[in-house]
């Protein structure tokens, strides 16, 4: 918009105001000058007639009694009424009995009037009321009081004028201001335009602030930059869901880069993991065929396939706990089980790897009963595989400490090595299927990487939960097991 075209609206808008304040302005003065006229008259003759009849009430004795002195001495007291500048009592006959006038009234007196009754004579009014004592008319009271409306009107005119200028001059301001709400829209639709052509968002819009047919511009202004937006949008949505499935895709191909050098890994450990049992399984055979007639020798052969068949065993079972695990059917017997019960339990599977390793074993029980609502068996497989790990993971001679308490409503077992510990990254993923803190194949602690796992999946279908702790590599560790006590 030009600055004249602007300048034209302002101006319209100040005449507008001015003259609607100013035609309001004259009316409510009129009526108030009107309205103050006729009060200030009901006033005045309310004065004098108060003032004539307490004078007809005093002077009515007087003219009984044919006491001029008296009654010139009731009139004098109207000096004290500057408004009042002349009073006269005539008699019946017309006759004057007794006047008062002030310096400046001498030269004209009221004349005699019967009856009661007002006159209003140029600048002054003159009253007149009856004196009469027990019903008999004794006379009559005139008087003449100045009716200053002339200059009263005068003065409220330049009251009313001072007011009028400066309400001019306040409509002036306010319109000035509020001139605005038909220019600001305009102004806002024009800047709005300008934005939108050298920032290219759409998404600004003008605020409607009337229902005239600048609303209706305003409107329209917002419907085309919503429809543009809208497409505009919808390009850059599209633009954006394409970049967001290029990066899903790209992540799904990492995670699947991830998960088969996972699975090389895995299939390559559980390889190797089954084929140690085998190699001394078929030694002790071959010693089996060599030394049948040596009992010794057999027996030791015997022993050694019986521990190797037994971790052979022990891995098929861990295979079978993963598959229930991955398709959702591993199962709990739960029943009322007492904690230290099954903690004893665990360390009578894990001890033997204990002794061998020729750790220092700790135990500090709780002393009073725990009772649990868990799977006795499955709890007992968790706190062993625990216990094992601590007993795999800790240099000969180390120490091993297992805990049981009670926190309220909570049962707590901890079990802390002085093992390798655990790194700040081993601690985010310890509990991963096929996780293994060491990745080697010929690595020296063995096992699949899935005894965590399937330890945290049973503590989870228990409702409770698994923890690992650890202040760094080569600081030990500690996993706090918490389950729901009774």
């Amino acid at each position: 918009m030009s600055a004249p075209a602007k300048n034209a609206i302002a101006r319209k808008i100040l005449i507008i105001a001015l003259t609607t304040t100013l035609v309001a302005l004259l009316a409510a003065g009129a009526a108030l000058l009107y309205y103050d006229a006729r009060v200030y008259r009901a006033q005045l003759i309310g004065d004098l007639a108060g003032q004539a009849d307490i004078i007809a009430r005093a002077s009515a004795p007087a003219i009984t009694f044919n006491d001029e002195k008296a009654a010139r001495e009731n009139l004098s007291l109207i000096r004290l009424r500057p408004s009042i500048t002349a009073a006269v009592i005539y008699l019946p006959s017309g006759e004057r009995f007794a006047s008062y006038a002030d310096a400046n009234a001498e030269a004209f007196v009221p004349g005699y009037r019967s009856g009661a009754g007002h006159q209003v004579v140029g600048r002054e009014i003159v009253l007149w009321r009856p004196i009469s004592e027990a019903g008999e008319v004794l006379g009559s009271i005139v008087l003449r009081g100045e009716y200053e409306l002339r200059g009263r009107l005068a003065n409220y005119i330049v009251i009313l004028t001072a007011v009028l200028l400066a309400s001019l001059l306040l409509a002036a301001l306010l319109a000035t201001r509020l001139q605005r709400v038909v220019t600001k829209p305009i102004l806002e639709l024009t800047a709005a335009a300008q934005r939108v052509i050298e920032t290219r968002d759409f998404s600004q819009r003008v605020r409607r602030t009337s229902e005239d047919e600048i609303g209706v511009l305003v409107d329209s202004f917002n419907v085309m930059l919503a429809e543009v937006g809208g497409r505009t949008s919808a390009l850059e949505e599209s633009n954006r869901s394409l970049q967001h499935e290029m990066a899903e895709r790209r992540a799904a191909e990492d995670a699947l880069r991830a998960a088969d050098k996972r699975k090389d890994e895995f299939i390559a450990m559980l390889a190797h993991e089954l084929r140690n049992p085998l190699a001394p399984i078929r030694n002790g055979l071959e010693i089996l065929r060599l030394a049948a007639h040596d009992p010794a020798k057999t027996q030791t052969a015997r022993e050694m396939m019986h521990r190797q068949l037994n971790h052979l065993v022990r891995l098929v079972d861990d295979l079978l706990d993963v598959s229930r695990i991955t398709s959702d059917r591993l199962t709990l017997q739960l029943e009322r089980v007492e904690l230290n019960e099954v903690v004893r339990s665990a360390l009578e599977t894990a001890r033997p790897l204990i002794e061998t390793q020729r750790h220092t074993l700790h135990l500090d029980l709780s002393p009073e009963p725990i009772h649990l609502y868990a799977d006795a068996t499955r709890l007992s497989q968790v706190f062993s595989n625990l216990l094992n790990n601590a007993a795999r993971y800790t240099p000969q001679g180390g120490s091993i400490r297992m805990r049981t308490w009670r926190e309220d409503d909570q049962a707590l077992i901890s079990i802390r090595d002085t093992g390798i510990g655990l790194s700040e990254e081993h601690r985010g993923t310890i509990f991963g299927m096929f996780v293994q803190v060491d990745k080697s194949l010929d690595r020296k602690h063995g096992g699949l990487g899935v005894g965590l796992s399937l330890a945290a999946r049973i503590i989870e279908l228990h409702g409770g939960t698994i923890s690992a702790h650890s202040e760094g590599l080569g600081k030990g560790s500690e996993f706090i097991v918490r389950l729901r006590a009774e």
